[in-house]
């Protein structure tokens, strides 16, 4: 676990539509407040910092899945079972007052950290996946 990795966001960026990874900074100009990530890593020589899509900026959770990937805030998981069944559950990761929450399918909630044992892998987002939305 790498304690940077809970200060790091994500969020589609507003110039090609694709994901950035980074560090979240808010800057007004000209009165108007922008949203920008400070790359955590460059594919573009010299872009550091993009502007991203204030609707699709997710915090990271601290917590992998069991491919090794970080899940975000929006992120849909696909767990293990759940307490009164062997049939996998899936759920949207939220931020809920003071934690982050797994908002299940059958709409209770966990703790993430409580349920990290379950979880078997990241099948999506609710902004590339927005049916997922509806389902859970």
């Amino acid at each position: 676990m790498n304690l940077n990795d809970r200060y790091l966001f994500r969020g589609k960026r507003k110039d090609n539509g694709e994901w950035a990874q980074g560090y979240l900074s808010d800057i007004i100009i000209k009165t108007k407040l922008v949203h920008l990530i400070r790359l955590r890593s460059c594919k573009e020589p010299h872009v550091f910092l993009v502007e991203v899509d204030p609707d699709t900026i997710g915090q990271c959770t601290d917590v992998k899945d069991k491919n090794g990937k970080l899940i975000f805030d929006g992120d849909v998981l696909k767990t293990s079972h759940n307490l009164y069944s062997n049939e996998p559950v899936i759920g949207i990761v939220e931020w809920v007052e003071c934690a982050f929450m797994l908002r299940r399918n059958d709409k209770s909630a966990d703790i993430l950290v409580s349920i990290a044992s379950e979880i078997k892998e990241i099948i999506g987002n609710i902004h590339d996946n927005p049916e997922f939305l509806r389902e859970v």
